[in-house]
Order: structure tokens, then C-alpha cells, then sequence
């Protein structure tokens, strides 16, 4: 009977060190795995993150921006917020924790725009990767019909190249290299050059000011006919399953070709380019 209880004993001692070398084993190889929350959304302001859409994961965005906020008439309008807005509504699905598709539609031009994002590299805790890397790719359609175009006409596509890197838990800086093309531009207003190509060069920032709360900047220069801008602040609250981000931008325009292709000279100063703008997040679970 001794020696029952006895090998009993053991047995359980074995299988206590055996849990405990399987637990140790799992927390250091964890250790060394993507760092995670570099960015809580896949847009910072305008631009584009390294974030993708997790797998089994329906993200819809709705993206919202008013008039400049000065005006000829700044009270009567209130600042902008009487002023003609642009809003675009977007749904991404993520195929796996690396890809996702998506489509949007803006009320600008009725144009929609299908999307594709890949996750290249993701940046680790032990630094042996130092930086996410993601490609965002748009194809998009003029469907507006007030101009008598071809298909072909109507079509624009871009991409970015957004690449990140977390410095601490606090801080995040983006790196922002983006193109567009647009088939057909004469549609475009005379403050706008006509160029069928653009390319930019941005940089963005993060900053965590409390555990649900960041400070997000966004500066891009467009190199087209000429040097244009791209300039927003804002700040991001997270709420769970909600992400709401709130901000002032130059830009009206929330995908890479219609951001880029509508960059500012500021030719009448930021306060006639400056919008009030905010976007939701809203994610859907189905595992």
C-alpha cells in the first residue's frame, strides 16, 4: 500500500515539473514574438498603420470630415461644421492575421475603392526585427456621372508602404511612403495641379498619454508639379471593441490616391485647409 501511495507521488511530482517546464518553455518563446499594440488602429489619422485586421475579423470604419474651418462667413458656419463634408464608410475582413481585403465607398465622386493589405514584417521584443513593414494596395472607380467618361477613364489605384516602429510603450513613429495614379484628371478644381502621378514621403507619430488615450500627428509632403502638403493632429480613444479617433487634417480625403491627389499648396493659409474630422472603429468577432 506505501508503495502505492508512494509511486502515486511521484507520478504527481513528475507531472508538477513537467507542467512547470511546458509553462516556462511557452513564456520564453512568447518572449521573442511580435510586439503587440503598435498601433490600435489600421488608420492614423489619414494615413494608413502597419495595424491589419486580425483574422476572422470584420473591421468597419466610418470616416467622417466638415468644411474648412475658416470661411467667409466663420460663425454663421460655425467653424467649418456647416461646411460641405465628405464621408467614407469601409469594410476590411481579415483573411488571416497577415492579410485582409477590404471596400469603401466616399461620398466624393461616388467613388469606390477595393483594397488589399499584407503584413511584410512584424517588429519583435527581442529586436531581431526592428520594424513592422506593411503594403496597402487601392483600386478604385469614379462612379459619379456628371462626366462623360470611359471606364477606363474612372479608374485610379495607389499603394503605401507604411513602416513602424515601437520605441517604448508610450511611443510609435510611422513612416509613410505612398503613390497614386488617376487614369483621367480633368475633373480636378484649378487649386489643384492636373498630374496623373504623385508620390509622397510622410511621417507620423503616437503618443499614449493614459492607458485608453494617444496624442497621433501626421505630416506627409506630395512631390507633384511642385511641393504640396499634407498636415493633421488628433487624439485616439479606445473603448474596447471601439476605437474613435478625433482630429484637425488638410485632408478631406481618406484613401492614399484622393489624399495624395488632393494635397494642399496653402496657397490661402492652413486655417482654409484645416477640417474638423473623426473616424470610427467598430470591430466584429466571428470565431
Amino acid at each position: 500500500m506505501k508503495k502505492r501511495y508512494l509511486l502515486l507521488a511521484q507520478l504527481c511530482i513528475l507531472l508538477s515539473f513537467t507542467s512547470l517546464f511546458a509553462q516556462v518553455k511557452r513564456t520564453r518563446a512568447k518572449a521573442d514574438g511580435p510586439i503587440g499594440a503598435v498601433f490600435k488602429a489600421p488608420k492614423l489619422i489619414v494615413f494608413n498603420t502597419t495595424k491589419n485586421t486580425d483574422e476572422n475579423t470584420l473591421h468597419m470604419m466610418i470616416q467622417h470630415s466638415f468644411g474648412p474651418v475658416e470661411s467667409l462667413d466663420n460663425y454663421q458656419n460655425l467653424y467649418g461644421l456647416d461646411g460641405s463634408a465628405n464621408i467614407r464608410i469601409s469594410l476590411d475582413y481579415g483573411i488571416n492575421d497577415k492579410f485582409s481585403v477590404g471596400l469603401g465607398r466616399t461620398k466624393l465622386d461616388k467613388a469606390y475603392d477595393f483594397r488589399a493589405k499584407y503584413t511584410l514584417t512584424q517588429q519583435t521584443r527581442s529586436g531581431s526585427m526592428p520594424f513592422s513593414i506593411s503594403f496597402d494596395a487601392t483600386l478604385g472607380i469614379i462612379t459619379e456621372t456628371k462626366n462623360n467618361y470611359s471606364f477606363s477613364d474612372r479608374l485610379f489605384t495607389g499603394f503605401s508602404l507604411p513602416i513602424s516602429r515601437k520605441f517604448s510603450d508610450d511611443f510609435s513613429i510611422l513612416v509613410y511612403p505612398s503613390f497614386a495614379y488617376f487614369a483621367q484628371t480633368d475633373f480636378i478644381g484649378a487649386a489643384y495641379s492636373k498630374e496623373q502621378m504623385y508620390v509622397g514621403l510622410g511621417i507620423g507619430s503616437r503618443y499614449k498619454i493614459s492607458n485608453r488615450t494617444v496624442l497621433t500627428l501626421e505630416s506627409l509632403p506630395v512631390y507633384s508639379n511642385g511641393i504640396r502638403l499634407v498636415l493633421g493632429a488628433g487624439i485616439e480613444m479606445e473603448t474596447g471593441s471601439h476605437v474613435f479617433q478625433m482630429f484637425l487634417t488638410t485632408s478631406g480625403y481618406y484613401t492614399d490616391p484622393y489624399m495624395l491627389r488632393y494635397a494642399s499648396n496653402m496657397d490661402k493659409g492652413i486655417l482654409n485647409h484645416l477640417r474638423l474630422g473623426f473616424n470610427v472603429n467598430r470591430l466584429f468577432w466571428f470565431d
